[in-house]
């Protein structure tokens, strides 16, 4: 009888250990991730940015390109490809003069002609929400004065918008990168 009482009696502990043990625990709080669209927007990849640094010779700083591709990708095409995608050509040169100033600043684009061939290779694209930026060097050329090179400025779909650049061989010659576009057949 007394082992009896003595095991009860154990038993009795342990549930209280366990009791208080399950009073004291604190879950660890649940972190939620939320990726809106504003998130998935600014994440954008620059595809051979590395191998660019390598290949370049120029005394222009590669990590300031970066900068305008990512700004270009997630705020400059979009906002641009919403402000053009109802306008006639008619309204377009409009824009294009309207807005000269800004579209040099950000795209180095003086030309009109070369501005239309930009907002046709938009208005190709199902989503102008770039995801990726691909350097590619295949035709990649130096002179004294800057590196020629293609970019591609690729959505989900992997639909693109193709810019020859021209990258400045000298970091104090005004513009850092000239873009000029082309229509893709």
């Amino acid at each position: 009888m007394k082992k009896i009482k003595f095991i009860l009696f154990l038993i009795i502990i342990i549930l209280l250990a366990c009791a208080i043990m399950l009073l004291a625990y604190k879950p660890k709080e649940k972190v939620n991730i939320v990726i809106n669209d504003l998130d998935v927007k600014n994440e954008v990849d620059i595809e051979n940015i590395i191998l660019l640094m390598r290949t370049y010779t120029g005394e222009a700083k590669v990590d300031e390109l970066s900068k305008k591709l990512k700004e270009i990708a997630t705020n400059y095409l979009p906002s641009i490809s919403e402000e053009t995608k109802n306008l006639t050509d008619k309204e377009l040169e409009t824009y294009f003069t309207k807005n000269k100033k800004d579209i040099s600043e950000e795209l180095e684009i003086n030309n009109q002609d070369e501005f239309k061939k930009l907002i046709q290779s938009i208005r190709k694209m199902d989503s102008v929400n770039i995801n990726s930026v691909e350097i590619d060097l295949s035709e990649y050329k130096e002179t004294s004065e800057y590196a020629n090179f293609k970019i591609y400025f690729k959505n989900i779909n992997n639909q693109r918008i193709v810019i020859d650049a021209y990258l400045n061989m000298k970091d104090s010659q005004g513009e850092l990168i000239k873009f000029i576009p082309i229509i893709e057949e």
